[in-house]
């Protein structure tokens, strides 16, 4: 097995942190929307309650 360069190996580390960086933005994204749509959910849905309770 061939030693990695220092140069390459410093790529290959800052590789690997930039997927995880992109793989915890894209978890937090989709948690965002999650919130987001259970948010305007409920606002929808009390809306609608009190319409009905008029």
């Amino acid at each position: 097995m061939a030693r990695k360069t220092s140069i390459t190996g410093f790529l290959s580390d800052v590789t690997d942190n930039v997927k995880d960086l992109v793989d915890d933005v894209i978890d937090r994204g989709r948690d965002l929307e999650k919130d987001t749509r259970n948010s305007v959910s409920d606002a929808v849905s009390e809306d609608r309650d009190e319409d009905k309770k008029a």
